[in-house]
């Protein structure tokens, strides 16, 4: 679709008539990823070309357009014209998560660390490199995890930061995924079986056996929150909505992170 000028016009003007259809304000484009997975190397300018089609076509009905990124820094001058994309959308949402999972990385590690305190990547580093590329703060939108990522230990008696690890963690009760637990379903394994929780170094984790789990607690998500405030960026998206605390099960009242993130941009 996105390599002829043709099909890149036909998805626009269908999009938008979708999105009309339906009441929505706007459309968030989420390509995961151009050039990559045996994707081509013309994805790159085609990802643009198709955005500005999509601009066209949303802008005459009154719609916004916004753009999900990746936020892995070596993928940004592969995948991405960062300025070119930036020019014809409302938002930049950068999906500042899974920097670590149990699927590229073989040692415990964190999901999505605000600064570099283990290894390379940080919500930090990939916020300046977009911003450094040519996306206007004020176009700049960060994403946080409502969720913890899992592992499997080699050793249950290593079980800190950098641990080696066999693989991703049991699934949930609830999502059933290996490697991925929701925050309330952190909470009731953490009450029913006894975790210890841990951190090092800002990075929060816990653990019992040979299971491993690095999530956020309120007051790093606090943080991120105030981190955007502090660098005039457009705000924060979360991922996934429904992995908060809605029952409040963790004893933090109803949806603690979303409300820890306004308290943090100062909405509440």
């Amino acid at each position: 679709m996105a390599a002829t000028s043709a099909g890149r016009k036909r998805f626009a003007q269908l999009a938008a008539e979708f999105v009309e259809r339906y009441g929505f304000g706007g459309l968030d484009l989420d390509w995961e990823y151009p050039t990559q997975r045996e994707g081509r190397p013309q994805d790159k300018d085609n990802f643009v070309l198709l955005l500005k089609e999509l601009r066209a076509s949303l802008s005459a009905k009154g719609l916004e357009l916004s753009v999900a990124v990746g936020a892995d820094p070596n993928m940004l001058g592969v995948a991405y014209d960062a300025a070119g994309i930036a020019e014809h959308v409302d938002l930049v949402n950068l999906m500042a998560f899974d920097f670590y999972t149990a699927a590229t990385s073989n040692i415990t590690a964190p999901n999505a660390p605000l600064g570099s305190s283990f290894g390379a990547y940080s919500v930090e580093r990939s916020v300046e490199q977009w911003l450094a590329a040519g996306v206007p703060a004020e176009k700049l939108v960060v994403g946080v995890p409502l969720y913890a990522r899992t592992y499997t230990l080699a050793d249950p008696a290593r079980h800190g930061v950098g641990a080696p690890a066999l693989g991703p963690g049991a699934p949930g009760a609830v999502t059933q995924e290996p490697g991925y637990l929701t925050i309330y379903e952190l909470c009731m394994i953490i009450e029913d079986e006894s975790w210890d929780l841990s951190e090092e170094n800002g990075i929060y984790f816990a653990y019992k056996g040979d299971q491993w789990a690095t999530y956020e607690p309120l007051t790093e998500i606090r943080k991120k929150a105030q981190y955007v405030v502090k660098k005039g960026l457009a705000g924060v998206m979360v991922w996934p909505l429904e992995s908060d605390d809605v029952s409040g099960v963790c004893g933090h009242g109803s949806s603690p992170l979303l409300r820890e993130l306004n308290k943090g941009l100062g909405r509440i």
